[in-house]
């Protein structure tokens, strides 16, 4: 923390005494205190569950004529005062547990700052470059985005008929100065999108190549694979993905819409089938995981999105809806895998952001996975006192998979929320939701609870500043 902070500041004073550069920080801070019942979905709803936690970051910009360095410095995303979050010597006895404390204190959470985005920007003539780790993972609307730190070279290019965006991400380095071929397993990502505007609406296709070349970077290369008689040399993924977002006006009402595809292709994953009778010896289990990937096969995913709404004079009415698709034979262990509405997307309150239901082991959910919901919802809606405004939604979500636990799996979701304005950059917000999860039987051979779990709860209130 001390050398982020010392870095800040140095930029800060270096930058002051030069005409030609200039220093810009925006920068967002929150914190939130929680409220949970029966946030463990038991089926007896016994416990209830209560803590407060916040997060700041900064984004400053330093500016040399048409360059700019871009970054984001990310600071004490963390449970206040979490014991289970912090590396002490504390045990069991009320003498351990003395030591650890104040927990927040801790030299360990020194770590708790980082430069979690730096880039740099170039604007030319007729399009702008940005290099270096930055934002990945979303295009159009946030339906299906999961942003990440990503490696990127990304061109944009404006022309008469739109924005075009041509990238290449690098994802994993695997090339090694001393192993031949080694360079083959490295996993890179390129793309092309195009955002245009065709009458009130804007169009934006986007596609996406990415190749893992060698999926198994870390038993290929080690002696292992000589040792089997193995060649793994071709084992690996190429995936295909593409999305074609869409917003605008529809005469009285507003739109945006988004169908997004994944198309996993595996390349000779077959041939790990032998590492199935090794994994069976002592200290060689995590041998299981792949071995189960000679299991792969080819597979394709999908998802349709749709939300529709109209700002009348009380406020926003809206519907939003989505269909994500579900493989049952699909996937890295030919298990089943399905679309995710994505982290960035928070279907609702308690069974996307928070609880993100649909999850299966080989595939942790990021929101909703695998399932259709629609949500009538308002937002904004003006109240009589000035500056307070507040909103509701109903979703009912609906699983699309099958052979897991979710098969036949059905749920609702009421959630409200009211916010009051300070001041233009500092907002307190109070929000609430309330769901309920049913399981079926044809879900229990597959893990699925034999009972149902009780209601679950949730109030939060937060304060947040925008600056």
């Amino acid at each position: 923390m001390k050398k982020v902070l010392l870095t800040l500041l140095l930029v800060f004073f270096a930058t002051a005494g030069h005409a030609e550069i200039s220093f810009d920080l925006t920068g967002d801070f929150f914190a939130r205190g929680s409220y949970w019942k029966n946030f463990n979905l038991d089926p007896d709803n016994n416990v209830s569950y209560m803590n407060v936690d916040g997060e700041t970051n900064l984004y400053p910009t330093i500016k040399v004529g048409k360059t700019e360095l871009k970054m984001r410095i990310q600071m004490r995303d963390e449970i206040w005062g979490n014991f289970y979050g912090y590396e002490t010597d504390a045990g069991t006895s009320v003498k351990d547990f003395a030591d650890g404390f104040p927990y927040q204190y801790t030299d360990s959470t020194d770590a708790n700052v980082q430069i979690a985005r730096l880039w740099l920007r170039h604007y030319f003539e007729n399009s702008f470059l940005d290099v270096g780790l930055r934002d990945g993972g979303q295009w159009g609307t946030t339906f299906g985005d999961a942003v990440e730190a990503r490696y990127r070279v990304v061109w944009y290019p404006r022309t008469p008929v739109g924005v075009f965006v041509l990238l290449y991400e690098k994802r994993a380095e695997l090339g090694k100065e001393d192993l031949k071929d080694s360079e083959d397993g490295d996993f890179m990502y390129y793309g092309a999108g195009w955002v245009t505007k065709v009458g009130d609406v804007f169009v934006k296709p986007l596609i996406i190549y990415a190749e893992a070349g060698d999926y198994l970077p870390n038993i290929s290369r080690s002696a292992l694979p000589g040792v089997l008689g193995l060649d793994l040399k071709n084992t690996g993924i190429q995936i295909l993905g593409g999305a074609l977002a869409l917003n605008g006006d529809l005469g009285p009402v507003q739109f945006e819409a988004e169908f997004g595809m994944q198309n996993w292709m595996v390349e000779d994953l077959q041939d790990l089938a032998p590492l199935a009778a090794l994994a069976a010896q002592p200290g060689l289990e995590d041998l299981a995981n792949l071995a189960g990937l000679a299991n792969a096969k080819d597979s394709t995913i999908w998802s349709v999105y749709l939300n529709v709404w109209n700002d009348l004079d009380f406020g926003r009415a809206g519907l939003s809806m989505y269909y994500a698709s579900w493989d049952d034979k699909g996937g890295p262990f030919g298990a089943g895998w399905g679309f995710d509405a994505g982290e960035d997307f928070e279907s609702n309150l308690i069974l996307g952001d928070w609880l993100a239901i649909g999850g299966v082991d080989w595939q942790p959910a990021q929101d909703v996975l695998g399932m259709s919901m629609i949500k009538p919802y308002i937002a904004n809606v003006k109240t009589p006192i000035d500056k307070l405004t507040c909103g509701a939604s109903f979703a009912y979500i609906m699983s699309n998979q099958e052979k897991t636990a979710w098969e036949d799996f059905s749920a609702w979701e009421i959630d409200a929320n009211a916010a009051y304005a300070i001041t233009d950059n500092l907002t307190y917000e109070v929000m609430g939701g309330y769901a309920t999860l049913s399981y079926d039987k044809k879900g229990l051979p597959y893990g699925a609870p034999s009972k149902d779990p009780d209601e679950v709860m949730l109030l939060q209130h937060r304060i947040k500043l925008v600056f």
